[in-house]
C-alpha cells in the first residue's frame, strides 16, 4: 500500500510538472503574436487626414482651398477649419491640427513665433515681397492730398477720426496699435476700430461706391487692389518693416507623419502674378465653390503644382 501510494504521488508531481511546462512553452508563443501584431501597426496613428487651420485672411482663404484639392487629389482626406489667427497658432502648435498656412514674418506674426515658435515646424517661405500697409481710395490723394501717414496725422476730420481695421488679434492690428499710430501720432486723434476682415471689405466697398473718405487696414497681396482704385500710405519712418515673407508650418511631428506632404510643402512657391490670379478666382466665388475654383486653378496650372510634388 505504501508503494502504491508513493507511486500515485510521483505520477500526480509528473503531470504538474507536464502542465507547468505546457503553460511556459504557451507564453512564448502568445507573446510572438503580440510582437506581430505591433510590427503591422504604424508607429502613429496616421490614416491619411490633415486638418488645415485657416484664418480669413483672403491669401489664406485661397492657397488652404488650393491645397485641400491637391491633397484630396493626391489620396488624402481633408479637414478646413477657421479659427482666428492666436488659436490657429496655437491648434498647431498643441497638435490638434496638422498646418497653418500663412505665417507672415519677420514682423506680423513675431508676437506669435515668440510664443509658439518652438512647437512649430517651418516648411518654408512660399512667398515673399508681402507688406501690411494702411490704405485709401485714391480720390481721397487727389481731392485731400493726403500721401503719407504723415499727412493722415494732420487730417484726422476727414475721417472722422476713424482707422478701420480688422481681427484684434491680428498680427497688423498689433504692430498698428504699439508702433506705427504712436509713432506718427495717430493715436492722439485717431481711433482704431477693431472689426473683422469681412466688415472692413464692407466699410471700403460702401465708402469707395459713395465716394467717402475712409482709410483701412490691408495688406499686399490683396484682391481688393485689383477691385478698386487704391493708394497705399507712404510710411517714410518705416514702421510697418520692410517687408514679409509667408510660410507654412505644421504641428510637431508631421514631417515625420506625413513625410511626402512636408516635401511638397517645402518645394511650394508662389510668384506674385500666380498668387493674384488663385486670389481674384477665389474672391470672385461663392464659399461652397472654393473647391470647383481651386481644381480650376490647379488644372490651369499643372506644370507649377506639378513642380511642387515632384520637386
Amino acid at each position: 500500500m505504501l508503494k502504491l501510494l508513493a507511486l500515485l504521488a510521483a505520477l500526480a508531481l509528473l503531470v504538474a510538472a507536464c502542465a507547468e511546462d505546457e503553460d511556459v512553452v504557451d507564453e512564448p508563443e502568445d507573446d510572438v503574436e503580440d510582437v506581430e501584431d505591433v510590427e503591422d501597426e504604424p508607429d502613429v496613428d496616421v490614416d491619411g487626414e490633415i486638418s488645415i487651420a485657416w484664418i480669413p485672411w483672403e491669401e489664406n482663404i485661397a492657397v488652404a482651398n488650393m491645397w485641400a484639392v491637391i491633397l484630396e487629389q493626391e489620396g488624402f482626406d481633408v479637414e478646413l477649419e477657421q479659427f482666428d489667427v492666436a488659436p490657429a497658432f496655437a491648434a498647431v502648435a498643441g497638435g490638434d491640427h496638422d498646418l497653418f498656412l500663412d505665417m507672415w514674418l519677420p514682423d506680423t506674426h513675431a508676437t506669435y513665433e515668440d510664443e509658439f515658435g518652438d512647437d512649430l515646424e517651418s516648411f518654408g517661405v512660399w512667398y515673399e515681397g508681402a507688406t501690411i500697409e494702411l490704405s485709401v481710395p485714391t480720390f481721397v490723394v487727389e481731392e485731400y492730398g493726403i500721401e503719407s501717414l504723415e499727412d493722415l496725422a494732420e487730417n484726422p476730420d476727414v475721417f472722422d477720426g476713424q482707422i478701420t481695421g480688422i481681427e484684434a488679434g491680428a498680427g497688423m492690428m498689433e504692430v498698428l496699435r504699439e508702433d506705427v499710430m504712436p509713432g506718427y501720432g495717430l493715436d492722439e486723434d485717431f481711433e482704431l476700430i477693431e472689426s473683422s476682415t469681412a466688415a472692413m471689405r464692407a466699410d471700403l466697398t460702401r465708402a469707395y461706391e459713395d465716394e467717402e473718405p475712409i482709410v483701412v487696414t490691408l495688406w499686399s497681396p490683396h484682391p481688393e487692389y485689383g477691385l478698386k482704385d487704391l493708394t497705399i500710405l507712404e510710411d517714410p519712418q518705416g514702421l510697418w518693416g520692410e517687408g514679409e515673407r509667408l510660410e507654412a508650418v505644421g504641428r510637431p511631428g508631421f514631417s515625420d507623419d506625413f513625410p511626402e506632404v512636408a516635401s511638397w510643402m517645402e518645394n511650394w512657391f508662389m510668384e506674385p502674378d500666380e498668387l493674384a490670379e488663385l486670389n481674384a478666382a477665389i474672391d470672385e466665388a461663392d464659399d461652397a465653390d472654393y473647391p470647383d475654383v481651386a481644381a480650376e486653378f490647379i488644372e490651369n496650372n499643372r506644370d507649377l503644382v506639378d513642380s511642387w510634388l515632384e520637386g
